[in-house]
């Protein structure tokens, strides 16, 4: 097989390579995204068996003062001889984001694409995190279990600091916190920007459960466009936490019943949360959430190449 690595414009590529949409629906959609990027991909015979690209993240770029950019790859049949020519085309998407400024890289690969998730180790990445994705249909639950609380309401305008003062200081397990390179206020920031950026969002609703007229936990809600049946609603909880000393109290699983009551009968609700968060996961699966899929996150810092022993 060739190795040869070809560099296309996204927008090209899929309009040259359309059946990417369906062997690789995920990196066809940050190609759709991304028409005027360049990604860099291997032509065996007319077919793709591997690519990857590398995607400013404007936000969080802004946020860290420090550039930082996204690795897509996909690799087909996850065939282990494809592995080399893979990693040719991570080595070349990494090489144009460190061109641009780069100094951080994140990957997020679903962990049944081992393949995948080997070559961009090799490549120099380090495992931060492991994500659970868990989903829930209500019409499939039973509620019985769950107690509705009148503490438990939609959160105001003047919660607001209360809420960015609680999320930033709830979270510890993610990536940004799991990586010392980030600093801990810089990561706690970033969830009290969080809450705050989905409580103004139109299609966001955030509930808060009050103990003694304070905040003791909240759950955000946003609708989302189901992009399997577009008549079906979907909703995503991006943010649950609860007080450092109203844990193991019933505070969360209150939240969820509240959040299950809003939505539709037929509606479906996502969640993400950290594999090692063993206390989050129960709480999910007790309300009835199944797990759907597991990912990794990886993260690349420039400076530390020469130790990982990348070939750059």
């Amino acid at each position: 097989m060739s190795s040869e690595v070809v560099m296309v414009k996204a927008g090209d590529l899929l309009r040259s390579y359309p059946t990417l949409l369906e062997k690789e629906p995920g990196f066809a959609k940050v190609l759709v995204g991304a028409q005027d990027g360049y990604a860099y991909v291997v032509d065996h015979g007319g077919e793709i068996p591997c690519g990857a690209i590398c995607i400013r993240k404007e936000w969080d770029s802004s946020f860290f003062e420090r550039e930082i950019f996204d690795l897509y790859a996909f690799l087909d049949n996850e065939a282990v001889q494809l592995q080399e020519p893979l990693l040719l085309s991570i080595d070349s998407a990494l090489q144009s984001a460190w061109s641009k400024g780069a100094q951080c890289i994140f990957a997020r690969v679903p962990l049944e694409r081992m393949g995948v998730i080997r070559t961009t180790e090799r490549a120099g990445f380090r495992t931060y995190d492991v994500i659970c994705r868990l989903q829930r249909t209500n019409r499939r639950v039973k509620l019985g279990s769950y107690h509705s609380s009148d503490s438990v309401r939609e959160a105001r305008e003047t919660d607001v600091w209360s809420l960015v003062s609680l999320a930033s200081s709830a979270f510890g397990l993610d990536h940004f916190h799991q990586d010392l390179e980030i600093s801990k206020d810089a990561a706690d920031a970033m969830y009290g920007i969080w809450i705050r950026n989905l409580f103004h969002e139109q299609a966001c609703r955030v509930f808060i459960h009050e103990i003694d007229h304070k905040i003791g936990g909240f759950v955000t809600l946003r609708e989302a466009p189901d992009e399997l049946d577009a008549k079906r609603p979907k909703y995503h909880i991006d943010l649950i936490a609860v007080d450092e000393k109203h844990r193991r109290s019933g505070v969360g699983r209150r939240l969820l019943r509240k959040v299950t009551d809003e939505v539709g009968r037929d509606s479906r609700i996502d969640v993400a949360t950290q594999a090692s968060n063993l206390g989050a996961i129960r709480l999910y699966l007790d309300a009835g959430f199944s797990i759907c899929s597991y990912s990794v996150t990886l993260h690349l810092w420039h400076r530390d190449l020469s130790a990982s022993g990348a070939r750059y």
